[in-house]
């Protein structure tokens, strides 16, 4: 309270003025912290702590832009959320105060739990067979729990112990089997994955070995390829054009021999595929040959000759590894192992001569 006194000559006077005040605004918090899944949900959020009148409750999903709502309540129910949101109240404490602004409540969305799709749905094993089968999770949306297995395709085990990886192969099977993937995004419910199916076919799986699997020749040159079928009622090859003695592709009788040969002109894979009547599944084996660049030797230009006199040779490789040189025939020549011998001829060693260069490189290819 404010007191103002005057007085003069002819007068006492006095009044006074009520001031009232008030405590700053304080903002407080807003209370609690949850996290939802994506969709269907309700959290019920507190202003506590403040001092002041609650303007306006605003939210954010990015905490820069801020939505006002038209509540003034203590509490707020955020529901049905679909992205994280964190939510603040505006408190003033009488109109003289300033406004401040309470700390942020966050709610955090997990998006809903998808269980995505196994690939390959359905594959083929035939009895005996070692060979990969993989499957491969994708679309999924959430972490891997666990996979589970059934023979039956409605029970359904776990894996154990617990396989979390999106990759799944099968190498040996018995009885037909199905696969699939439980997946969870943090507080929703999990959901599965499409189902994968490796059916057992109980056919043997064809069998065969073969040899060599890899091999290295020289350009224009064959080598043998050779295979044994065990299991099997006909096969085929690749690049058959540049094989002789493959055969027909029938199998009379087991077990079956096959010795092909091979005559490529460059690096090529054979590939055998051997079938078994009832089993899906071929088996195939590679035969990989590397052929070496074909080597290119130039002896030199054609030219005439005085009688006695000598004449310098000089040959080139295409390749620079081909350093044996062997030229024929040795009449005439002081040399016949080195890339530029001379030549002395005369009218009796007849009037037209011709020499022929070889070069080989280490490989012995020539």
């Amino acid at each position: 309270m404010i007191t103002v006194h005057e007085t003069n000559g002819c007068a006492d006077l006095r009044d006074t003025i009520d001031v009232t005040t008030t405590p700053p605004t304080i903002g407080g918090s807003v209370i609690s912290n949850n996290t939802v899944c994506s969709g269907i949900n309700s959290t019920l959020l507190t202003a506590n702590g403040q001092t002041g009148n609650i303007i306006t409750w605003i939210s954010s999903t990015n905490g820069t832009q801020w939505t006002a709502i038209a509540n003034i309540s203590n509490n707020y129910t955020a529901q049905n959320l679909t992205a994280t949101i964190q939510y603040r109240v505006l408190v003033q404490n009488g109109a003289s105060c300033s406004v401040d602004t309470s700390s942020a409540a966050i709610i955090i969305v997990d998006p809903k739990s998808v269980g995505g799709k196994l690939n390959p749905s359905n594959l083929n094993a035939c009895a005996n067979q070692n060979i990969n089968s993989v499957f491969t999770l994708t679309g999924n949306t959430g972490a891997i729990v666990n996979w589970q297995f059934s023979l039956n395709n409605t029970n359904w085990s776990n894996f154990a112990p617990v396989k979390t990886d999106p990759v799944h192969s099968v190498n040996f099977i018995t009885s037909t089997i199905h696969y699939r993937t439980i997946i969870k995004s943090g507080v929703c419910p999990a959901d599965t994955s499409s189902v994968a199916t490796l059916n057992f076919i109980n056919v043997p799986f064809p069998q065969a070995t073969i040899d060599p699997d890899f091999s290295s020749i020289c350009y224009g040159k064959s080598i043998p390829l050779n295979a044994n079928i065990t299991i099997g009622t006909s096969y085929t090859w690749s690049n058959a054009t540049t094989l002789t003695n493959q055969g027909n592709g029938a199998i009379p009788s087991l077990p079956f021999t096959i010795n092909a040969i091979a005559t490529p002109k460059r690096t090529t894979d054979y590939v055998l595929t051997v079938n078994n009547a009832g089993c899906p599944n071929p088996l195939n084996d590679t035969f990989h040959v590397t052929v070496a660049p074909r080597i290119i030797v130039f002896a030199g230009n054609d030219t005439s000759v005085v009688s006695n006199q000598p004449l310098q040779l000089h040959a080139t490789a295409s390749d620079s590894t081909a350093n044996v040189f062997n030229w024929s025939p040795a009449t005439g020549l002081n040399f016949t192992n080195i890339y530029n011998p001379v030549a002395i001829l005369n009218k009796d060693m007849g009037e037209t001569f011709m020499y022929v260069v070889r070069a080989t490189n280490p490989a012995g290819c020539f």
